[in-house]
């Protein structure tokens, strides 16, 4: 546990006191964390956190990622600046892949691999520059000797053969010269024996050179080479050989081409003897690095670094570290780390991990104060720094006047602060608020490395200036305002404590009072003023000056604080002493005021002092109460309630006349007054000389006369009388009646409200006449409010009331629209009336566009709407509009209902003609099928989406359409032509489109397109690339048709897919397929199995299959499988067709074929091998004739195990014919006594022979009992 040191910069004030500086420390990994680093590492955590130079290792397995494997082979490219992992074994094998990896981003990328590059594991795999790699050697089945060179960039492989290159081998090792663009190559083993020879492969040459040599190191394999490219030497460490493992270490000069044996250092460390290790050169610390491997003992898991200049080895194993291993790659990012793949742990791995190593590094402290005074920088210096001897430490500050510029001790670019300090900083930072301070470390023994416990900093900050608080303010402010004025000759003065960022104490201050602003002459100056634990500072003139007094007048104050160092002054306050009061208030009067609860007051100000000057910003008090005048100090300190006022400055002078409202008091009741006045110091007057008395606003009174109680129906005359107590001549009242049909808990139901006696009422008695019809029946109450001018109020109530009235029907009317043209939004206007006015009704609206013959519901309205917006343009445009309206009864029994239609009306949203749009297929100058035609064309609408279009298809046998065949009324976008709409045959017919809208706007098709109608015995595919001729027994009701189909439709295709991935003699060229059929005027299918069919298939201009192997191919619905018509096909080059003649209509499409030359081919056997008893081999193949067909099985030493034989022409087993026949036969796995056969390889012997042929073929059949 590292100690923490806490240390203050002390210096004398006094004898009494001491003030210290501040101490920014770093020590813990979270402060180090917001360094900015660069080679420089964190090591531990919390209080035992150092600063070092950065060697560790990281593991970087993450995401997507090639799977476990040893033995494989891995290089960096830096113009990619990727790294490339080919193959390796899992231990069951070759894994046959390539993965980029990309160190920046830390993802993988995986490729794909040709066929002919076979996979391995013991290889090479390396950078040769320019995103290119050459890969050699290793073993898959047997040890390999070929050479591929990889190209990134293209993601290809080019296989080099050579006349001289290495034997074949695995476990060898190499490296690369970038300056002689030589890859070379050493040792290794093809399994029987071990090698020492030196090779290297000429990039620029394009050739592989062997090296003579005199002694060289002992043949072996699993060691390492590397190159240095700065001596231009290789370095080999370890491996195996037929003596066992060696630790030994040799040099190869790639000048003088001479090996030599290195002596390790008889004192030093080195790695124990090992093989299969990781061993790469890090060009920025000029060290060979090592990794792992396996020894005598074991796996390893430890690093080391070799020191060529010394000849010294030197521990770098730095924990966590990856797990031991043997058989990991490895390759070397940004010259100073080492990246690791996978390996042999106990079983392959596919971990990633990455060592960082670096002779120096820097790291960058911020330190940012937000001090409003001037900061001063004191010292920096470490707490219990570890600097070995190889190592140094120094630093450079600079501040925030200049980032960029970072300084020494005596303020130069080019000196530092060298070791661990204390070091004072340079003065030339004093003031800056913010300072950078950077670090170098650095060591000539890598990983050796300097150790930064802690870091500390220091720098002092006075005070802040003092702010203010009272007496005054700013001489700038009112001076009139009441902060300014004080009646106090021995004031407190008060401001808030200074801000210390030191937290320095105790702080002190000294306060300036003097008459004038310039502070000349200073009536009292004291200083020494001592905080408390108050957050703000006293100094109380009375107490610590008693014998001092100010006198009236203005007077300033200022204060500033100390600490070791002195704050600024604060800024100037200034105040007025004023001890004279106020005159008394002789002239008030009382009277009631404009509303309830209110009274207005009316007195004569005083001046400032006695009856003379302003009060600016004073205040008066009006005290009240019910229990007599107040006319002494008692009564006005019993006084009930008080109202406070403030000075107008602007308008109220001595005499001048102040308007108060007092409000809140009770109605009808009498209070009495007094006032007192105070000025802007705080000084009060006496009691004013007189207390008036005022009444305030009384309740009106109102009796009901009629009706009191009883049944009403109909009309109604309520009658009552009213009158106002204050006023008896008051005649400015407003009245509302109200019902309660709650047993008067709530009177919700209005029948008048706001009836004034001016100029509704005008006598003292009055009347309403009222409908009852207007409320629903029942037991009701009946009350009658007034209100006076000031809205207070008094009520009366009526007992019991019964409402009884016959229940009739209501009436509707539409009002508008009524007749016209509408467009657009349009306001349905309607007039519903029921004389029972308490009614509820549902309103439904029906709109008919069809000249009345339908209605449909438009909108419901339920909540006593007489209006709806209807957006007629969600409609269609019509000549034929009605509405229809209904209102029916919701509340009560009878469910009374009234309807009302409109006249008619057209509705016409800005009508235009639909869009233009085109014809679409079949396009201009093709060819037809008599029974079926399809015309498409395009659909663009209309500029009102409501309205629905209809068209019209023009037919003509000439391009003006001089006559035309029509077919109208259609209402979509294609229309089927068949015989019966009478089309002639062999005519060539012109065709366009109308659209029409609703109100009759129509717009022709943009194009005229033409087509030729063939006659019913020859027929067409829609996309024009399949033709077919019925060349004889075309029936006579019938019609050749071509149609191309959907093979998800047909589950006979997915048969004959799988049959025909195992059939050699046959490829489906694409996912065209065509049915031709013949079909009756009706559209019906018609037997066709003697019609005879020329058929046309276009093939495509390019196509990985020959022309010439090109064929169309028949899906023979009955065996479910493609087969080849039996008739001889021809390629009609002029129209790049290939043609066939065929007896019976099917499925048709392009297919490539493997015409046999000979009576028997294809021969194809799977699975092989294969699970005796449990599945079936398929034996299938191709003859070219029907032929009789022997198969026998032998074992391998000849024995007879099954035997078949057929005649020729059967179908499936020995059928042939000119452009191959595929037949098959099945194997079980049994002999012919019905038993299964033992594991093991047979001999398969098929022997065909025709009338003018024979052949005699045999293959292997593997058997694996699963």
């Amino acid at each position: 546990m590292k100690k923490i040191f806490i240390i203050f910069f002390l210096f004398f004030v006094s004898a009494q006191y001491l003030f210290g500086w501040s101490t920014k420390t770093y020590t813990t990994d979270v402060e180090f964390s917001y360094f900015t680093r660069d080679g420089v590492d964190i090591e531990g955590t919390g209080n035992d956190a150092k600063l070092i130079i950065i060697h560790k290792w990281e593991n970087f397995t993450y995401g997507s990622m090639p799977s476990a494997r040893y033995s494989s082979a891995m290089s960096y490219d830096l113009n990619f600046s990727s790294a490339v992992l080919f193959s390796g074994t899992g231990g069951s094998g070759a894994i046959k892949d390539l993965w980029i990896y990309s160190p920046s981003k830390n993802n993988w990328t995986q490729k794909s691999v040709p066929s002919e590059v076979s996979e391995r594991f013991g290889h090479c795999f390396i950078n040769i520059s320019s995103g290119k790699f050459l890969m050699f050697g290793g073993l898959k089945d047997e040890h390999l000797n070929d050479t591929y060179i990889y190209d990134l960039g293209a993601n290809s492989w080019t296989k080099k053969n050579f006349s001289v290159q290495p034997s074949s081998r695995a476990y060898f090792s190499v490296c690369f010269s970038s300056e002689t663009k030589r890859v070379y190559l050493f040792g290794g083993t093809n399994g029987v024996e071990y090698f020492n020879d030196l090779w290297y492969y000429d990039v620029e040459n394009d050739s592989w050179v062997y090296v003579l040599v005199g002694s060289s190191p002992s043949a072996r394999k699993g060691h390492q080479i590397a190159f240095n490219p700065k001596n231009k030497k290789i370095l080999l460490f370890g491996g195996y050989g037929e003596t066992g493992r060696f630790s030994d270490l040799w040099v190869f000069d790639t000048q003088t081409t001479q090996w030599q044996k290195i002596d390790p250092l008889p004192s030093g460390e080195k790695p124990s003897a090992r093989q299969d290790f990781v061993f790469q050169y890090l060009p920025e610390i000029d060290r060979f690095i090592l990794f792992g491997g396996q020894d005598s003992t074991g796996l390893k898991q430890d690093t080391w670094l070799y020191n060529k200049d010394t000849n010294e080895w030197s521990t770098a194993t730095h924990l966590p570290s990856p797990a031991g291993r043997s058989q990991s790659t490895g390759f070397v990012y940004n010259n100073s780390q080492l990246y690791i793949f996978g390996g042999y742990t106990g079983s392959a791995t596919s971990d990633l991990w990455r060592y960082t190593v670096r002779s120096s590094g820097t790291f960058v402290l911020e330190i940012s104060t937000t001090s409003p005074t001037s900061i001063v920088w004191k010292q920096l210096w470490l707490n219990s720094p570890v600097i070995p001897s190889s190592t140094t430490i120094k630093f450079q500050i600079a501040d925030d006047s200049n980032w960029d510029e970072y300084r020494g001790w005596d303020g130069s670019t080019t000196t530092f602060y060298e070791g661990a300090g204390p070091h004072n900083i340079w003065s030339g930072h004093t003031g800056k608020l913010n300072i950078r301070i950077k670090g170098y470390l650095e060591t000539i023994i890598p990983p050796v490395s300097p150790e930064i416990q802690e870091i500390c900093v220091s720098f002092n900050i006075p005070p802040t200036a003092p702010q203010l608080n009272f007496p005054g303010g700013r001489p700038e402010d009112d001076p009139n305002s009441e902060k300014f004025r004080i009646n106090q000759l021995q004031p407190l003065f008060n401001w808030n404590k200074s801000v210390d960022f030191d937290g320095d104490s105790p702080i002190t201050y000294r306060i300036q009072i003097s008459p004038n602003q310039n502070f000349s002459p200073v009536y009292i100056d004291q200083g020494g003023i001592l905080e408390t634990s108050s957050p703000t500072v006293n100094f109380a003139l009375g107490e610590l000056l008693p014998g001092t007094s100010l006198y009236e007048g203005n007077w300033y104050w200022h204060v500033y604080a100390q600490d070791v160092n002195v704050s600024s002054w604060s800024e100037t306050y200034k105040f007025y002493v004023d001890t004279t009061p106020p005159a008394n208030v002789t002239s008030i009067t009382a009277l009631m005021g404009q509303g309830n609860g209110k009274i207005d007051i009316n007195w004569s100000a005083p001046g400032d002092n006695g009856n003379t000057g302003k009060i600016f910003s004073g205040k008066y008090y009006i005290r009240y109460t019910t229990s007599g005048q107040i006319n002494t100090e008692e009564k006005w300190n019993n006084a009930t309630g008080e109202k406070t006022g403030s000075f107008n400055s602007m308008r109220d002078g001595p005499g001048q006349e102040i308007q108060s409202s007092v409000e809140g008091l009770l109605n009808g009741t009498t209070y009495f007054f007094a006032i007192k006045v105070q000025d802007t110091a705080g000084n009060l007057s006496t009691l004013s000389s007189v207390s008036p008395s005022a009444k305030t606003n009384s309740r009106p009174e109102i009796q009901l006369i009629y009706p009191s109680s009883g049944t009403l129906s109909k009309g109604v005359t309520i009658q009552w009388t009213y009158s106002d107590p204050d006023i008896p001549t008051q005649n400015d009242f407003h009245f509302d009646i109200k019902l309660s049909s709650d047993s008067g808990i709530s009177y919700s139901i209005n029948i008048a409200t706001g009836i004034n006696t001016k100029t509704d009422i005008p006598n003292t008695t009055t009347s309403y006449f009222w409908n009852s019809r207007q409320v629903k029946n029942g037991t009701h109450y009946l009350k009658i409010i007034a209100y006076d001018k000031f809205y207070l109020s008094s009520e009366t109530v009526s007992g019991v009331i019964e409402i009884s009235n016959e229940n009739e029907p209501p009436s509707v009317t539409i009002v508008s629209p009524s007749s016209g043209t509408l467009s657009g939004k349009v306001s349905i206007n309607w007039v519903l009336t029921d004389p029972n006015g308490q009614d509820t009704h549902n309103i439904k609206i029906y709109y008919s566009d069809d000249n009345g013959l339908n209605f449909n519901l438009l909108t419901e309205i339920t909540d006593g709407a007489t209006f709806y917006i209807w957006d007629t343009t969600k409609n269609k445009n019509s000549p034929d509009y009605f509405l229809r309206i209904y209102a029916i009864e919701n509340n009560t029994t009878e469910k009374y209902q009234a309807e009302y239609t409109t006249n008619k009306f057209s509705v016409d949203n800005n009508n235009k003609p639909p869009y233009s749009f085109k014809l679409v297929s079949p396009i201009s100058g093709v060819v037809m099928p008599f029974i079926k035609i399809e015309l498409k064309w395009e659909n663009n609408s209309d500029p009102n989406p409501e309205d629905t279009l209809l068209w019209t298809v023009y037919l003509s046998t000439d391009e003006y359409f001089t006559s035309a065949l029509t077919i109208e009324n259609l209402n979509q976008n294609f229309c089927v032509l068949t015989p019966k709409d009478g089309l002639i045959e062999e005519r060539r017919y012109y065709w366009k489109v109308k659209a029409i809208d609703p109100l009759g706007k129509q717009t022709f098709s943009e194009n005229v397109f033409n087509f030729f109608v063939l006659n019913r015995k020859k027929a067409v595919s829609s996309d024009q690339n399949v033709f077919a001729e019925a060349l004889s027994g075309m029936p006579e009701n019938g019609f050749i048709y071509i149609e191309k189909i959907n093979p998800e439709n047909y589950s006979v295709f997915n048969i004959a897919k799988k049959y025909s991935i195992g059939d050699r003699s046959i490829k489906i060229l694409s996912q065209d397929f065509y049915k031709v059929e013949i079909l009756d005027i009706n559209q019906n299918k018609v037997a066709s199995d003697n019609i005879e069919v020329k058929i046309s298939f276009k093939y495509p201009e390019k196509t990985n299959i020959p022309v010439d192997k090109l064929r169309i191919a028949k899906l023979d619905e009955s065996l479910c499988r493609w087969v080849f018509p039996p008739n001889k096909q021809e390629q009609n080059k002029f129209n790049k067709s290939i043609d066939v003649v065929v007896k019976g209509l099917s499925i048709f499409t392009l297919a490539g074929s493997n015409v046999p030359d000979r009576l028997l081919s294809n021969i194809n056997i799977f699975p092989n091998p294969f699970s005796a008893g449990k599945e079936d081999v398929h034996i299938r193949y191709t003859l070219n004739d029907d032929a009789k067909i022997v198969f026998k099985i032998y074992t391998l030493i000849g024995d007879l195990v099954r035997k078949w034989e057929f005649g020729p022409g059967i179908e499936g087993k020995s059928k042939g014919q000119p452009e191959g026949y595929t037949n098959e036969i099945l194997w079980n796995g049994r002999n012919g006594n019905g038993d299964i056969v033992a594991n093991g390889m047979y001999l398969l012997v098929i022997e065909a022979k025709s009338d003018d042929n024979s052949v005699r073929e045999m293959k292997h059949i593997g058997v694996v009992k699963k």
